[in-house]
């Protein structure tokens, strides 16, 4: 971790574990359909329909599910996925799909879902939390991005991921444990008053 001169935390970093595959542990009824370089099988972009249209899915377990859907062409998705016009990450109506597929019985525990979206510098990523909706941020999400996103060919095992809340940087080294540093600011402190 790093501090500033009056000892306030800066940045930290954490090692979040070693991810896994295998549909049981994810856990998700959906079918290993690939495997990584190292030959271990997964769940990768594996079609799930939904009443607005089909979507593909990665799935990661962190030490809790992880549905990951890239958005390589947001053409090639159907128009009601998206806001007005446009077909990219920020337009797209993650309140209306994220609980479609947090809430398939493909999902027998439910599901966190990424949708990501492949820019010039990097990953860019929005999550819906199973049981809360969109957050600005989740680590072990960000790990399941930057993981599946090298289990698939997207990205190397290195990534900076872009989320609302801020930019995460995850490493999945060759000890097979996924590594996250990000910025860390004070963002409420309180006072609590016990009565007697």
């Amino acid at each position: 971790f790093e501090v500033d001169k009056h000892g306030n935390l800066q940045s930290a970093t954490v090692d979040m574990g070693v991810p896994s595959f295998a549909s049981n542990e994810v856990p998700t009824l959906l079918e290993e359909n690939s495997a990584t370089e190292n030959g271990v099988s997964f769940v990768g972009d594996a079609a799930i329909e939904t009443e607005c249209g089909t979507l593909l899915v990665t799935c990661v377990s962190m030490g809790n599910p992880h549905a990951v859907c890239f958005i390589d062409d947001g053409e090639s998705l159907p128009k009601e996925f998206f806001a007005g016009s446009g077909t990219a990450l920020a337009s797209l109506k993650l309140d209306a799909i994220g609980p479609l597929i947090e809430g398939s019985p493909l999902f027998p525990e439910k599901t966190n879902v990424e949708f990501v979206e492949r820019t010039a510098d990097g990953l860019s990523m929005r999550v819906f939390e199973r049981g809360c909706g969109e957050t600005l941020a989740c680590g072990t999400g960000a790990c399941a991005v930057s993981v599946a996103a090298t289990a698939t060919g997207r990205a190397g095992c290195v990534n900076d991921i872009r989320l609302p809340g801020g930019t995460l940087h995850i490493e999945w080294n060759d000890d097979n444990h996924v590594i996250m540093t990000g910025s860390a600011s004070e963002y409420f402190s309180g006072r609590v008053v016990v009565a007697d």
